[in-house]
């Protein structure tokens, strides 16, 4: 489904250049569960940030069923994600002012879908991540795995082919961290892919079926 050639991506910081993606080179198959895994400054929030489309790369190709996104424009890259791809961030990334239901509708209106199957679409995505009683409360009335559930039922209700999940857990306790993982489990059961970044191997070795780790820009597995 998607395969990275030869990816870099160069920073520059005064005189000096830091590769945070060097020359990394993989594949990921239709309904993997793949980790990433490495610390703070590895690089592996910009390689999700490249794989999202939200940064582009300095040189080499990422391919997506065979199309390259490497040579998109802005357009381009928003549509990818409008139709592609699910992001849930660490920091939930909620409209806290907004109720569950609304914070999970908003891709949809990018969609153009209309108010009534806007609605429709995001109560599914909350009632399949446990959130049906829900759906009313504002975000800031949640508690954070309540808030990360909603941030996955907004990554899943355009139906993306790709979840791709940024720390998921990082801001929760071990029980809640839990219910986020066997959620996650459970959408790789009815065929999402997924690639999540984690600093914690622990959680790395529970859910995925592949681990590849980032060190200083460079991949492993």
């Amino acid at each position: 489904m998607i395969e990275l050639v030869s990816v870099n991506k160069i920073y520059s910081k005064g005189p000096h250049q830091i590769a945070a993606s060097n020359n990394i080179s993989c594949t990921i198959q239709q309904g993997e569960f793949v980790a990433i895994v490495g610390k703070s400054g590895s690089g592996k929030s910009t390689l999700l940030n490249l794989l999202a489309g939200l940064d582009t790369a300095t040189s080499g190709k990422i391919l997506f069923e065979g199309t390259d996104i490497s040579s998109f424009n802005a357009n381009q890259y928003a549509q990818h994600r409008l139709n592609n791809i699910g992001i849930i961030f660490q920091s939930f990334n909620l409209i806290f002012s907004k109720t569950a239901l609304e914070n999970v509708m908003l891709p949809l209106i990018f969609a153009g879908y209309s108010t009534a199957a806007r609605k429709q679409k995001a109560q599914q995505a909350l009632e399949m991540v446990g959130l049906g009683d829900r759906m009313q409360h504002k975000a800031n009335e949640l508690s954070g795995g309540e808030a990360q559930r909603v941030a996955i039922a907004r990554a899943l209700v355009n139906d993306p082919k790709v979840l791709l999940a940024d720390e998921p857990t990082g801001n929760l306790d071990s029980a809640t961290t839990q219910e986020i993982l066997d959620i996650l489990l459970s959408l790789k059961t009815r065929g999402k892919t997924i690639i999540m970044i984690t600093h914690d191997q622990e959680i790395a070795a529970q859910v995925a079926d592949r681990i590849l780790t980032i060190k200083d820009g460079l991949l492993s597995e």
